[in-house]
Parts: C-alpha cells; structure tokens; sequence
C-alpha cells in the first residue's frame, strides 16, 4: 500500500472535486435523467464509489469540512464553531 501525504490545501482542493464531480451523478439517482441500461448502473457505481472517498478524507482530518456559501468552497469548521 502506498501512503500519500496532502496538506490541508490539497486536501480541500481534492475533497472539493470530489464533492462537485458527485453531484454531476445525483440528477440520475433521483429519477431527473433518462440514462438506462448499463450507463444507469456505472453511474450508479461512480456516485457510491465518489461517496466512500469523500467519507475516507473526511474522516482523515482532525477538524470536520464543510461546504460554505460565501466562498463556494469546502472548508475546515472554525474550532469555535465546533
């Protein structure tokens, strides 16, 4: 297993694009796309997958992410805000 070590800006840039790729796939989770067959079920699988990762980083940090609106980014939570 290779270990990779990200500071905390690469770790929100990467969080970040997982978090805007996801939810390029929640449209056909929720019945809003016309994708069948066997696209359905990639999309399907690529949504779970992106979701597992997003959990993983997450819960890698000490101090939790969230999405904020002024910035349109995720960030780490202000510890008085914790």
């Amino acid at each position: 297993m290779t270990t990779i070590t990200l500071n905390d800006d690469q770790l929100l840039l990467l969080m970040d694009i997982i978090y805007r790729t996801k939810d390029d796939f929640a449209a056909h989770l929720y019945g809003e796309s016309d994708v069948q067959g066997y696209a359905s079920v990639s999309m399907l699988q690529t949504h779970s997958k992106l979701e597992n990762i997003e959990s993983l980083l997450k819960d890698s940090h000490p101090i939790p992410v969230e999405f904020c609106d002024v910035t349109q980014s995720l960030q780490f939570i202000k510890p008085w805000r914790v």
